[in-house]
């Protein structure tokens, strides 16, 4: 089973729009809206939902200090209407910059807000009066009408974050991880659910560039180059992908090493043409995934034209 994430940066949003309709025909089970600093992803999966019929969709992620509950729950609320029941609402804890220098939050136990987060979403999302006065505060608050199902999943990198994801959500949302990553992580995930007695869906993320031309690969390296360097310049990224044998190349990367970065490239990624890219993607499959989702990397002078090649050719 295969998504694709559709990221907002760089494209007017009637062009974004139209690929998420492509998507949809495409056989797309999942379309996800991750949230990178351009536009609200809440806003981005009703929207997403509004203009498809059959793909669930999703914010991969919004994080938990961005918003206060109340206002996260009814922009929720309205995706899962938008959607017709088709909303999933992906949570993460961010990164502690962001949280206290955009957001006005405190960067204080991430876990144990995601938890309480979720705990009180539930509550709000079943048509319960709520009040609270943990980390999360509360005092009788309520939605005026009841939404469908919202089903909740979990960014997770570390492996406390990893059990927890297990414990109390729905999904797990991976990123960044080479299939021997996803592995450990997924049998970690599974028998934290299995010990809270629950099952749960685990997904990842793939950074993906289907490229039939060979003038364009120079392009497309350079592309993938440049969001692995910046994803992994944060600490918890790259803590990740240290944990699963990567060490080496992340110190060399940090001192420059030009080759290590290609190397975490051709690791992290699914980049060539068609028949490369299903290969990667289906070792990913296979290393424990109940969905993969497809990533679809920018690249050369028509962004838009090039996430619609990777869309219709990567599955």
């Amino acid at each position: 089973m295969f998504g694709v994430a559709l990221r907002d940066t760089g494209l007017h949003l009637r062009d974004l729009l139209a690929l998420v309709r492509a998507a949809d025909d495409a056989g797309y089970s999942s379309i996800w809206a991750p949230e990178v600093g351009s536009r609200d992803a809440i806003v981005l999966a009703a929207l997403y939902g509004s203009v498809t019929k059959r793909a669930t969709v999703g914010t991969g992620v919004v994080p938990v200090y961005s918003r206060n509950v109340a206002a996260l729950s009814l922009s929720a609320a309205a995706a899962a209407d938008a959607s017709d029941g088709r909303f999933i609402l992906g949570l993460g804890a961010g990164h502690q910059f962001p949280a206290e220098m955009w957001y006005e939050a405190k960067w204080d136990k991430p876990r144990t807000r995601m938890r309480e987060m979720i705990e009180v979403l539930r509550a709000i999302f079943a048509g319960e009066r709520v009040t609270r006065n943990g980390g999360v505060k509360l005092n009788g608050f309520h939605l005026g009408s009841t939404p469908p199902a919202v089903p909740i999943y979990l960014a997770a990198l570390s492996p406390a974050t990893l059990r927890l994801a297990g414990e109390v959500a729905d999904g797990v949302i991976l990123n960044w991880l080479p299939p021997e990553g996803i592995e450990k992580a997924a049998l970690l995930i599974r028998e934290a659910a299995a010990d809270a007695g629950r099952r749960i869906r685990i997904i990842s993320y793939v950074r993906t560039a289907v490229v039939e031309d060979t003038q364009k690969e120079h392009a497309v390296r350079e592309a993938l180059r440049e969001q692995t360097y910046s994803y992994l310049s944060l600490p918890a990224y790259a803590n990740s992908v240290r944990r699963v044998g990567y060490g080496r190349e992340l110190d060399a990367v940090s001192s420059g090493g030009e080759k290590a970065v290609d190397t975490l490239v051709d690791v992290l990624c699914a980049m060539g043409d068609r028949a490369t890219v299903k290969s990667k993607l289906e070792t990913y499959q296979q290393a424990g995934l109940d969905s993969v989702i497809v990533y679809p990397v920018p690249y050369g002078g028509d962004p838009a034209e090039s996430v619609l090649e990777t869309i219709r050719t990567a599955i």
